[in-house]
């Protein structure tokens, strides 16, 4: 049993069950196979790089090339495909406007001119765009914390100091989500998995990681949430692994998501 000795309410975890939890999760996700959604299996392509998972568990063996559906998705085929390429019209265009189609086009484009701003240079509003998403919260906000990450390892950050009040903030309203939701969705587990992936581990209350391994379905899998308690699907899996990977292992060597 490991104890979190900076929580005041000294909650255990139970190291032995979350790596049970990990193994049954791999298992249904290894048995889904090219079933898998290809989101889950890019996000498990990392998650095989950084933990040293075994290569049955790279996006290759799901599919043999990237399933895009929208030019302007080329961008993400680079977190699996160091060749990934794209131009600038295929990462799409700042939305000006403030509704939900805008704000779900600007945080694709966020994505994209992240995952290629080694090879496209960014538009001089970009940062000023990460801040906005950021602040709009849910996905808006862990995608948000994406990009940012993304500029990093792709060497791409012009002001450390800007992005470090920025991350920071990101961490923060990472932290209120978490707390808000309170139950293990789809949702909760991508903001702790992402909390620490991008260095929040001190925010961390270790009554998440317990309330993850508790929500573990029989097959392996998670449930997006309430209203589907019952059913497994790709993308909580993968999430609730992710999550539970960065926890039990906090030494495992920093790997760039951004395939170079």
């Amino acid at each position: 049993m490991a104890t979190d000795s900076s929580n005041p309410t000294k909650v255990s975890v139970n190291n032995n069950q979350i790596s049970v939890n990990i193994e049954k999760g791999l298992a249904n996700l290894l048995q889904r196979g090219k079933q898998i959604e290809p989101n889950a299996a890019m996000v498990l392509h990392y998650l095989q790089r950084k933990f040293s998972l075994g290569k049955q568990y790279e996006f290759s063996n799901f599919f043999e090339t990237y399933p895009i559906t929208d030019v302007k998705g080329k961008a993400l085929e680079r977190m699996v495909n160091p060749k990934a390429a794209a131009t600038v019209n295929e990462l799409g265009t700042l939305a000006k406007g403030k509704t939900l189609l805008d704000n779900l086009s600007n945080t694709s484009y966020a994505m994209n001119c992240a995952l290629m701003c080694d090879k496209i240079p960014l538009p001089p509003d970009f940062f000023a765009l990460v801040q906005q998403l950021t602040e709009l919260d849910r996905y808006f906000l862990t995608h948000a914390a994406l990009s940012l990450q993304w500029l990093g390892e792709n060497d791409c950050l012009t002001n450390s100091e800007e992005a470090k009040k920025l991350q920071k903030r990101q961490h923060e309203l990472l932290t209120k989500l978490i707390v808000s939701l309170g139950k293990p969705t789809d949702l909760q587990m991508e903001a702790i998995a992402i909390l620490l992936y991008t260095g929040g581990r001190e925010y961390l209350q270790p009554e998440w990681i317990n309330v993850i391994s508790n929500r573990q379905l029989p097959d392996g899998g998670w449930p997006l949430g309430e209203m589907s308690s019952n059913k497994t699907h790709d993308h909580a899996t993968v999430h609730a692994l992710w999550a539970l990977l960065e926890y039990k292992y906090p030494d495992a060597p920093a790997t760039s998501w951004v395939m170079k």
